[in-house]
């Protein structure tokens, strides 16, 4: 049998954001594209939210889009990552700076790819996460 609740969202996680494993022993703490607090921002800056269904990533390439994800996506990054050699810690601000420069355009992507990932905000995914904390993904 098809069980519904197999499709439920944790919004604590979905709106707090998950531990992603990203290039170059970097980790990534996201939060989900349908968050309540991202949608929101969205739609007192824009007026909507682009559609989940539509394709077009440019939708979400504007100044705009960039600073909402700056500020309700991407969450935090490991206590370990560096930027130009010097340990950064994670801020919207950063974020942004990061998400308008062409050379992190890709990385921008990649960001929206794992917040749009629906299996990673699942309540039966949320019990595998538990273990992959900040001080866990440090070697704490």
């Amino acid at each position: 049998m098809a069980e519904i609740s197999s499709v439920a969202v944790d919004v604590d996680k979905s709106t707090e954001g998950v531990w992603f494993d990203y290039d170059n022993g970097i980790r990534l703490k996201i939060a989900s594209i349908s968050n309540p607090k991202f949608t929101e921002w969205i739609r007192t800056k824009i007026g909507k939210s682009p559609s989940r269904r539509r394709r077009d990533l440019n939708a979400f390439d504007t100044p705009e889009m960039r600073e909402g994800v700056a500020l309700h996506v991407l969450k935090d990054w490991g206590d370990d990552t560096t930027f130009d050699g010097k340990k950064r810690k994670y801020t919207p601000a950063f974020g942004k700076e990061l998400f308008d420069d062409p050379r992190y355009k890709s990385f921008y992507f990649d960001v929206l790819g794992f917040a749009g990932d629906v299996e990673a905000f699942r309540t039966e995914c949320v019990e595998a996460d538990a273990g992959n904390s900040e001080a866990s993904s440090n070697g704490d």
